[in-house]
C-alpha cells in the first residue's frame, strides 16, 4: 500500500512516500530520490546514506553498527 505524499526531508517537496509493507516501510522520494527503510518488526532504520539505525518505543534513535 502506498501512502503519502509528505515533505521529503532532503529536497523539502511535497513528493515523499512510503510503501508500507507487514514487516518494513520503504519510504522514497519522486523528486529528488531519497529513500529510507523503515524495519518495523526488528525496530531498525537504514537511512539514505546507508547508516543503521535502532529505535524504542519512545521514537528515540540510536546508531548502530552494520551486522
Amino acid at each position: 500500500m502506498i501512502v503519502g505524499p509528505w515533505q521529503c526531508d532532503e529536497c523539502k517537496q511535497l513528493s515523499a512516500y512510503a510503501d508500507k509493507k507487514s514487516d518494513r516501510n520503504e519510504i522514497f522520494c519522486r523528486n529528488c530520490g531519497f529513500r529510507r527503510t523503515v524495519h518495523t518488526k526488528k525496530r531498525r532504520i537504514i537511512e539514505n546514506d546507508g547508516t543503521l539505525w535502532e529505535y524504542d518505543g519512545a521514537g528515540n534513535k540510536t546508531r548502530v553498527r552494520m551486522q
